[in-house]
C-alpha cells in the first residue's frame, strides 16, 4: 500500500489548463481539416505534388508543433 496521492492530484491548474488548451487545438485542427478534404496542388522548388488538403494540414500541424517545442526547449 503506497501513501502517494493519485497522479491527476498532483498536477498543477497550470498544467491543467495546457493539457485542456492542447487537448483543443488538436480537436480544432482535426475539425478543420476534415472540412478540407479537397485535393490541392503544392508548388515546391523543383516541381508540383497534388496531395489531400487534409494530408497538407496535418503536416503543416506536425511541423509547427515540433517547431514550437523546439523554442520551448531551447528557452527553458
Amino acid at each position: 500500500m503506497s501513501d502517494s496521492p493519485p497522479v491527476e492530484a498532483t498536477r498543477s491548474n497550470r498544467d491543467k489548463v495546457r493539457l485542456v488548451g492542447a487537448g483543443l487545438a488538436a480537436t480544432l485542427a482535426v475539425l478543420f481539416a476534415l472540412f478540407n478534404l479537397d485535393r490541392v496542388d503544392v508548388n515546391w522548388i523543383f516541381g508540383t505534388v497534388r496531395t489531400p488538403l487534409i494530408v497538407l494540414i496535418a503536416v503543416v500541424f506536425a511541423l509547427g508543433l515540433g517547431a514550437g517545442l523546439l523554442l520551448a526547449r531551447r528557452r527553458g
